[in-house]
């Protein structure tokens, strides 16, 4: 587990607390079935779900800790934004990157073939359920590690694919448009 006593060089390069876990087959042999709410001419690879038992059981295996309290768990989110066939997941931790406000970013991780790529990041929307909304996501932060630095483009791929299908509040059918603004990434 990582040590948080000395602060770190930039707000930027704050890493969350976690342990990393051999990559586990948990997310791979789920059920296929999903609560996507992704509608036809929305249709991507990533879909939003609804965590079940097992998938809990598998995130916890990451031992997050929150960088907010004494380090405690970060207990598992309800619904998460995951691609199965390119095993990686969008989750986010904690935080609130309400933009515009002065409050901490939304922590969040990509877990792509059980390696964890830390991201921060700001948002806001506009709209309604009913007329449709529109997403802005500021990342502060993208901390990838080092072994996948030849993947880079790929990693940056996946997270904007993963934050447009995630849309409002997992929600992507009440979506008209999302905008993504990416920071040089850091290796670590």
């Amino acid at each position: 587990m990582s040590d948080f006593s000395s602060p770190p060089a930039e707000p930027a390069d704050f890493a969350f607390l976690l342990e990393m876990p051999t990559p586990s087959s948990a997310v791979q042999q789920r059920s296929e079935t999903s609560n996507s709410t992704l509608t036809e001419e929305h249709d991507m690879a990533f879909v939003n779900e609804t965590l079940t038992e097992q998938d809990k059981a598998w995130f916890a295996t990451f031992n997050f800790r929150s960088v907010f309290s004494t380090r405690d768990p970060i207990p598992a989110p309800r619904k998460w934004t995951i691609d199965r066939d390119r095993d990686a997941v969008l989750i986010s931790l904690e935080g609130q990157g309400a933009e515009g406000y002065d409050v901490p970013p939304t922590f969040m991780v990509l877990i792509w073939s059980g390696q964890v790529i830390r991201i921060q990041a700001y948002n806001r929307g506009e709209g309604n359920f009913w007329d449709g909304t529109e997403e802005w996501w500021r990342l502060t932060y993208i901390g990838i590690p080092k072994t996948l630095a030849p993947q880079a483009a790929t990693v940056l791929q996946l997270i904007q694919e993963a934050l447009d299908a995630q849309g409002t509040a997992h929600r992507r059918d009440i979506v008209k448009a999302v905008h993504i603004q990416l920071p040089t990434p850091k290796f670590i």
